[in-house]
């Protein structure tokens, strides 16, 4: 009987035994959670509140830790996607498709979303189309006459055959040599310019009809002279108003996260 007591506490013992030190055990499991998934669980709730760059440190700690877990690869990818960083987040879902074990409906995500993206780049990275010319509305400088050298008081210099005097362009030196103009009245008529027709001269004081018809065949008709092109330049604003505006290049898209949630892990 003693003998049987003894067996029966002996053994009582050892169930009391192994019942603490699995409590002990469940005890020490519920005291230390596994800091991975409370890093995943971190990087999903900063993802969720835009935080981008706190996400994407807890996702790659978290791999770190275990890189046996690949669909932290995935989300990974899915955040560069979010912050409009396409080329890490192609490299990244390519990472996740070649990885052991990858969940295959993700997978087909994951290609889906690198040949998204791919395109994107490509359309990012092209040229656009050389933009037409547009005017400015100014109107072109009229070409300088090369200065002639300056003839001595009272002399008048002959002109050239073929060669005429401008009034709106030429300079003091050139116009002295007109009938009738001395220093004076040179620096008066560039005063008054421009001038539609010869016959405007006649503002001038001094300058009468009679002087007008004495230097007419030395002045360079109006219409044909450089100057002519001066009064149409409102016309060639409207113009260049009326043009074609160059094409603009595309903007890159700004940074959006898709409605589509991250992988649970």
């Amino acid at each position: 009987m003693k003998t049987q007591n003894k067996h029966f506490s002996t053994r009582l013992l050892l169930a009391l035994i192994m019942l603490c030190f699995a409590m002990t055990c469940s005890l020490n499991a519920v005291a230390k959670p596994d800091p991975k998934k409370n890093l995943i669980k971190e990087a999903a709730a900063a993802y969720e509140k835009d935080d981008f760059d706190t996400a994407l440190a807890k996702f790659n700690e978290a791999y770190d830790q275990d890189p046996s877990k690949s669909s932290i690869l995935y989300n990974i990818g899915r955040v560069y996607e979010s912050k409009a960083d396409y080329n890490n987040a192609i490299s990244y879902y390519k990472q996740f498709i070649s990885a052991p074990g990858s969940d295959e409906n993700a997978r087909k995500d994951a290609l889906n979303r690198i040949k998204n993206l791919t395109e994107t780049l490509e359309i990012l990275s092209s040229t656009p189309p050389d933009a037409p010319q547009i005017k400015t509305g100014k109107a072109p400088k009229a070409a300088k006459t090369p200065k002639a050298p300056k003839a001595p008081k009272g002399e008048k210099k002959a002109l050239e055959p073929g060669k005429c005097i401008d009034i709106n362009n030429d300079p003091a030196e050139m116009l002295v040599n007109l009938n009738g103009v001395g220093d004076s009245t040179a620096n008066k008529i560039i005063a008054a310019r421009p001038y539609a027709s010869i016959d405007d001269l006649s503002k001038i004081g001094g300058i009468g009809p009679a002087k007008i018809n004495k230097m007419r065949d030395q002045i360079c008709p109006i219409g044909g002279s450089a100057a002519a092109a001066a009064p149409a330049a409102p016309a060639e604003k409207a113009a260049a108003d009326k043009a074609p505006k160059a094409p603009k290049a595309p903007k890159p898209p700004k940074a959006k996260k898709d409605d589509a949630p991250i992988l649970d892990i």
